[in-house]
């Protein structure tokens, strides 16, 4: 019975023994299979850069796509003719600024062309590019031109200005807004011209303009300007022609008593009062101050009003300018 016993215990000590490295071996099986299912973390990196990289790719071929479509600003010939007629040879790009015009949410190309007939004459020409359209004015009668792009109206689609010198520091200032027809001038002049001067600087809403005033010389002189649904440009209310002594200030000599207003009241500047001129009206009043720091204005008069033959740009109190002072300094 005891060996029958010892044989059975033998038996059953052999199949454990056999068992046990199949249910190891299954074990691991299940253990591999759920690593080959889990993603890590690091995998999962790798996938979204794959992606993004993949997303960036084809957002940049769309922009390339895009970018074939449109006509560059160079590309495009000038159709117009320059000064006195005459075809334009070849341009060159001046200036240019990429800015969205139409809020169409694109930006559009805006450039200046530097314009050369048969001849090698030069003038200006603005171009606007939209996608495939070209948009060109006419030649403009100005040298050295400067642009500016900003929205002075307030109806947050920016205009376009252009000043330039026409001849002789005789400077002007164009304005066009880009709408669903091209480009449309600001001005109802001929030569699209908004205003004489040239602009100096531009502000939030409004702009500085320089320009000479011939008011008893020749002065250059600022003043602020703002957007006019009638004018396109026009003097901000309330303000001056601030004239500008860049090279020092330079006194005018009074050789009559001169008829003046100081603070209200009329008054006269003695023989001999050195003065400078520091504000116009823009139309008949100029601002003074004396060497001495008096302040007041002098009314000027139409020279129309002067004696056949006396030549003069104003008159005051009646008389030609000339009879009160040294030397006025008109340029020219």
């Amino acid at each position: 019975m005891k060996k029958y016993l010892g044989l059975l215990m033998a038996l059953l000590m052999l199949l454990c023994a056999c068992a046990a490295p199949a249910q190891v071996e299954q074990q691991e099986e299940t253990v591999v299979q759920e690593e080959t299912v889990q993603e890590t973390p690091e995998q999962a990196e790798e996938l979204t850069e794959e992606t993004t990289e993949e997303t960036a790719e084809e957002a940049a071929q769309e922009i390339a796509e895009q970018t074939q479509e449109n006509i560059s600003v160079a590309d495009a010939a000038y159709e117009g003719d320059g000064f006195y007629g005459f075809p334009i040879m070849r341009f060159e790009v001046a200036e240019q600024q990429e800015v969205d015009l139409d809020g169409c949410g694109q930006p559009e190309s805006v450039a200046l062309l530097k314009l050369f007939d048969e001849h090698d004459q030069m003038c200006y020409a603005l171009r606007v590019v939209k996608g495939d359209a070209v948009y060109d004015t006419s030649y403009l009668y100005t040298w050295h031109v400067g642009l500016w792009i900003k929205d002075l109206s307030g109806d947050g689609l920016p205009e376009i200005y252009v000043s330039g010198d026409m001849m002789s520091s005789d400077y002007v200032t164009f304005g066009w807004k880009l709408s669903q027809n091209g480009l449309q001038s600001l001005s109802e002049d001929a030569k699209g011209v908004l205003t004489s001067g040239r602009i100096a600087s531009v502000g939030e809403n409004s702009v500085i303009i320089e320009e000479y005033q011939y008011v008893l010389g020749t002065w250059m002189a600022s003043r602020e300007y703002v957007s006019s649904e009638l004018r396109g440009l026009e003097p901000q209310v309330s303000t001056l022609w601030t004239i500008e002594q860049s090279d020092g200030e330079r006194y005018l000599s009074v050789i009559e008593p001169l008829p003046v207003t100081v603070d209200g009241a009329s008054a006269l500047l003695p023989a001999g009062t050195q003065l400078t001129i520091t504000a116009y009206d823009g139309e008949n009043t100029v601002w003074f101050k004396t060497a001495d720091g008096l302040e007041g204005c002098i009314h000027l008069q139409d020279s129309n009003i002067l004696p056949d033959g006396v030549f003069a740009m104003w008159a005051i109190d009646g008389r030609s300018e000339n009879d009160f002072f040294e030397m006025l300094p008109y340029a020219g």
